[in-house]
């Protein structure tokens, strides 16, 4: 929707009139409701409900395995840079468990 109605802005000129902007949003509106419409009938039909209730313990573990992967992406990333800010020698991991370190000396 705002990716959408930033299009319309990039090309209408800010001087013009009042009701072109209410069309606009009149407009992008009304898509917005039909799209969610459709996408309610579509997904509460007996046949793809029945679909999804079948899949949703395979897409349940795909999704967790999934974000199990990306928070271990980010915790090893933590990790590194904590222990590479400034100081390849490993020394600030070191300094923080020691309670030395405060935020101005990690950087």
């Amino acid at each position: 929707m705002l990716y959408f109605s930033s299009v319309f802005a990039a090309f209408i000129p800010a001087t013009a009139p009042i009701w072109v902007w209410c069309v606009i949003l009149l407009f992008s509106q009304t898509t917005a409701f039909l799209q969610h419409c459709l996408t309610v009938w579509l997904f509460s039909s007996r046949s793809v409900m029945r679909k999804i209730e079948a899949a949703q313990r395979r897409v349940n573990g795909v999704i967790g395995t999934l974000y199990c992967g990306l928070g271990v992406g980010v915790a090893a990333d933590a990790l590194r840079r904590l222990s590479l800010n400034g100081d390849p020698s490993g020394r600030t991991i070191s300094r923080i468990r020691s309670g030395y370190a405060c935020g101005a000396d990690i950087y």
